[in-house]
């Protein structure tokens, strides 16, 4: 059925905990900039205070305002936090920012996240492979990120890094046989 975005969203909102998980999954499988789902929905689902659509909007939420309120509302709820850390269609969703910085909302609340990030949340944003390829950048070339991260949670970083199956993913191609054509 084709449906316009306002009914989409209208029979996402009217369905069970389980049915939203299940359609929020196969949203983000095809996450794009132009999703028929507002932020205004998410937040209408984030409203209600189930756990279980609380926990799906934390894995597969594409709008930055979702996955900034559940990551910010309870900093002791550890699988909503490692949920959004480890979102993987947020950043393709994202004009402007891709992730991790779309989740904060600038460069340098996100810097201000690392210089106190815990190692489990550390270890969960690190090996995310939608990180965006700037952050990577700057951070292995020791810039902003690294210099906000103690000397132990960088090695850690390195670490998760050397897992992230983004890094690990073969890029060769017939101009780059290197690999690295996503780094320039």
């Amino acid at each position: 059925l084709n449906r316009t975005p306002k009914a989409e969203e209208a029979i996402l909102l009217a369905s069970e905990s389980r049915d939203v998980r299940e359609y929020l999954a196969k949203r983000a499988s095809k996450a794009s900039y132009f999703d028929p789902i507002s932020a205004e929905a998410e937040g209408e689902l984030l409203a209600r205070g189930d756990r279980l659509v609380d926990l799906s909007l934390a894995e597969y939420c594409l709008h930055p305002e979702t996955a900034q309120a559940l990551f910010e509302r309870d900093q002791g709820d550890w699988a909503i936090r490692a949920l959004v850390l480890s979102n993987r269609a947020l950043g393709r969703a994202s004009f402007s920012r891709g992730f991790p910085e779309c989740l904060f909302g600038s460069k340098e609340a996100l810097t201000d996240y690392l210089r106190t990030v815990t190692p489990d949340e550390r270890a969960t944003l690190f090996s995310n492979p939608s990180l965006d390829e700037s952050f990577l950048e700057s951070f292995l070339s020791l810039g902003e990120p690294w210099e906000a991260m103690d000397p132990e949670q960088r090695l850690w970083a390195l670490d998760n890094l050397a897992s992230n199956e983004k890094l690990g993913h073969d890029r060769s191609t017939a101009d780059y046989d290197d690999g690295w054509d996503w780094y320039t």
